[in-house]
């Protein structure tokens, strides 16, 4: 069976039979690592196995952060005040971040989560509210 080997740097080295591939990465104390199955003959590249696995990883951590921004209002804010915060929430949506507002409340105010509910509805922004005792909690998807 004939397979493409790639060497630690990254040059093609060709077609090779798998033993003499095998003795090819005893000889430079390296692994054989499969690269890809999936096409005819298969690609495997000289390496570390271990390090191989750690970047493997490693780029999945990356992947997989979630980027997340919360904004905190007062019950009583301004129209200017709540304009500046509805850019700096359209900005971090277009960031592609994940907008958590906290309103602190007092006595059941719905006037500012209106507001918010308002602006998300016009922007056609989906998000979640949760409302706890003193505080109402919204969050972009």
């Amino acid at each position: 069976m004939f397979i493409k080997i790639i060497d630690e740097k990254g040059k093609y080295l060709g077609l090779l039979n798998f033993k003499e591939a095998i003795k090819k990465a005893k000889k430079k104390n390296l692994d054989l690592i499969k690269i890809n199955d999936k096409v005819k003959p298969n690609i495997f590249k000289l390496g570390d196995y271990k390090k191989h696995i750690y970047n493997i990883k490693k780029k999945k951590k990356k992947v997989n952060k979630i980027k997340n921004k919360e904004i905190r209002l007062k019950y009583n804010i301004s129209d200017n005040d709540f304009f500046i915060k509805k850019k700096s929430i359209l900005k971090f949506i277009k960031k592609k971040y994940k907008v958590k507002i906290n309103i602190k409340t007092i006595n059941n105010s719905d006037k500012i989560e209106k507001k918010i509910n308002k602006f998300f509805k016009k922007k056609k922004i989906l998000f979640f509210t949760k409302k706890n005792k003193n505080t109402i909690i919204i969050e972009t998807c």
